[in-house]
């Protein structure tokens, strides 16, 4: 048996160096494979270069041996880095292809301008370490870099930054362009299939003003070429001259999270927050909460509520004003609107909470719509239904926020059935007040009294002399006109 055995493996040894191509000296991995009218074989590679047979010297043509191209893809191969130290079993040449693009022993060249050394690429870490002292070594997750440009932008202004953290390596690197567009990206220190388990978020930011860019997405791998295209920050000539400060500095946020942390994190946080904005948790508590850097502040529950919306619903305004400390660096949505069309301003409106609703007309501007409508309640605007709700000092926080600051409020708008807020006011039982309020003001916010619904009614068609009465209903035989027929507030 040990006879046949021996037997047997120098046939297949043979056979391999049969199967090897006469010019690389390799057996074809990959179709076609070629071969002369004598019968000799070349791989794909070797071909375009030849013009006559290695072998017999006989021309050759685009003959193709079909039958060895089956006898090749089903005979298994070593990995070609087992020389720098891959231990890989032999597999057959598809699945080997596919092993060799992200295989840790397989040989890249450095990404680092104008080096272009090649090495191992489990080499990487030592080779930047000792050919490039420049680089800045943190370890972590994440990093914060000042950038100083020069006046034409040309300069080298940030030298790469080495990050380990659970035993890998990220590599971030910035350029300039010949458009003078700065790029900032992030590459993995390794297999582009392991890289795509990462993203990054990078973030530009002033220290002077408040204004940001923001960029996140997946990291590349070590050998991401510069021809090609690769997620990163792009900032514009223009857009750094805004945002850099008067000594032309620019601060950056590097932050790298793995997809499988960011879900189990997610499930966590988003519980969390949504929590403690919907019981009105203190301020500290909930700065505590968004301090992590993983976070979502739009994220919802089931009834599409988030944040923002479940503290103007609790009437929670410390937990508000949080949300707006954080508003411009987490980029909360406050226009964000709940499955049946509700805003978080307009739910401070139709709650009666005041003093929330106080603190968003001071803080609106640009953040907050104060006129979205409620597409799923007739259109309706927040005026609109604080009229309806008789919230007589929130149609008054609104009038003087529009003749004193000049915000805009709609006061004329029209729900579906082109009732205006004047409508609500006058339809809406001891109402009095606000109608006296929004006559009263009727010069200042431009007020249209006469205006119409869809039934061709005023608002005053509604009420008796200002007292808020409604007008009399015909008896049930009496035909119903115009001119008689009252129309109920569903």
């Amino acid at each position: 048996m040990s006879q046949i055995k021996k037997v047997g493996i120098q046939s297949s040894e043979e056979l391999r160096e049969d199967l090897e191509c006469p010019v690389c000296f390799k057996i074809p991995r990959t179709t076609p494979i070629y071969q002369c009218d004598q019968g000799h074989i070349h791989c794909k590679t070797c071909h375009p270069r030849l013009e006559t047979c290695p072998v017999c010297r006989r021309p050759i043509g685009n003959i193709r041996s079909l039958v060895l191209e089956k006898v090749i893809s089903k005979l298994p191969v070593q990995c070609i880095n087992t020389d720098n130290g891959c231990h890989d079993p032999q597999a057959l040449p598809e699945k080997m292809i596919q092993h060799e693009k992200i295989c840790h022993f397989r040989i890249v060249k450095c990404i680092l301008t104008p080096c272009q050394n090649s090495f191992i690429l489990s080499d990487v870490v030592n080779h930047l370490k000792k050919k490039h002292p420049e680089i800045q070594l943190d370890k972590g997750s994440s990093a914060k870099i000042a950038c100083h440009f020069d006046e034409d932008q040309t300069s080298k202004i940030l030298s790469p930054i080495l990050l380990s953290f659970d035993n890998r390596y990220f590599l971030v690197c910035k350029s300039i362009d010949d458009r003078g567009y700065f790029e900032i990206k992030v590459f993995l220190v390794g297999a582009l299939k392991e890289a795509k388990k990462f993203s990054c978020v990078i973030k530009a930011h002033s220290e002077s003003n408040h204004s940001e860019a923001m960029f996140k997405g997946f990291v590349s791998d070590i050998e991401e070429k510069p021809e090609r295209i690769a997620p990163c920050l792009l900032m514009h000539p223009n857009q750094i001259k805004e945002m850099a400060n008067e000594e032309n500095r620019l601060l950056l946020d590097i932050d790298i999270i793995s997809k499988e942390e960011e879900a189990y994190w997610s499930d966590q946080w988003n519980q969390e927050f949504l929590t403690a904005c919907h019981n009105g948790f203190s301020f500290k508590v909930l700065n505590q909460i968004t301090s992590s850097k993983r976070k979502n502040f739009n994220v919802q529950d089931k009834g599409g509520n988030n944040g923002f919306i479940l503290a103007c619903h609790g009437g929670h305004i410390e937990t508000v004003k949080c949300l707006f400390v954080t508003a411009r660096e987490n980029q909360i949505d406050f226009n964000q609107a709940n499955h049946r069309g509700e805003t978080g301003f307009y739910l401070a409106c139709r709650d009666g909470h005041a003093d929330i609703v106080k603190l968003i007309l001071s803080r609106s501007q640009p953040y907050i719509d104060l006129n979205a409508r409620n597409y799923l309640d007739k259109a309706t605007t927040p005026l609109m239904i604080a009229c309806a709700n008789n919230h007589l000092e929130i149609v008054k926080l609104m009038i003087d926020a529009s003749v004193s600051y000049h915000i805009e409020i709609k006061f004329n708008a029209k729900d579906h059935e082109g009732q205006t807020a004047f409508h609500y006011a006058c339809r809406c039982p001891n109402g009095k007040e606000i109608i006296d309020l929004l006559v009263g003001s009727n010069g200042k916010i431009g007020l249209d009294i006469l205006s119409t619904n869809n039934d061709g009614f005023p608002g005053l068609y509604y009420c008796k002399e200002f007292k808020n009465r409604p007008l009399p209903s015909t008896s049930s035989d009496e035909p119903r006109t115009k001119r008689n027929r009252i129309v109920r507030l569903k």
